[in-house]
């Protein structure tokens, strides 16, 4: 009975590992942005090489020696011990990607006008408050005092 436990658990981590790869592998593949295919050149081998290793574990998890259950010899499956293997592969991958800005060319967040999600320009702050007919009358979110003095003080 506890084979069968043991079969299910690896089966649980390996398809949650492997979904997860899977989903991660789905968000760079369709990325809407120009360096799409620079990133995709980028993470071409880690996807395909990943994809073998998975194979391969899904593979060894039906040899007698490697695959999920426990003996008098074998406590821990040695399989179980490669998916852990593969999930702490991911997770150094996805902190090396952050680490280089997923290779995409970020905006700064000072350069991005949020009412049209376009570039801002560089005008003044009064110049572009011009252009949205703001003016210290007009509540912009809500009728609270203490945002109009905000307001008011950045003049």
């Amino acid at each position: 009975m506890t084979t069968k436990y043991i079969f299910g658990f690896f089966l649980l981590i390996f398809f949650s590992n492997y979904f997860n790869f899977l989903g991660f592998n789905y968000l760079v593949r369709n990325l809407d942005t120009e360096d799409a295919e620079s990133v995709k050149k980028r993470t071409n081998l880690y996807f395909i090489l990943m994809n073998c290793a998975y194979i391969v574990t899904f593979g060894l998890s039906f040899v007698v020696w490697f695959g999920p259950w426990c003996s008098a010899t074998n406590l821990y499956p040695p399989v179980l011990t490669i998916c852990a293997l593969l999930y702490w592969i991911n997770c150094f991958y996805h902190y090396y990607l952050n680490s280089h800005g997923y290779y995409l060319k970020w905006i700064k967040p000072q350069e991005l006008d949020v009412t049209t999600l376009s570039f801002k320009n560089t005008t003044s702050i009064d110049e572009q408050k011009q252009e949205l007919s703001l003016t210290n009358e007009t509540p912009l979110i809500s009728s609270d005092s203490s945002i109009r003095d905000e307001l008011s003080q950045i003049d």
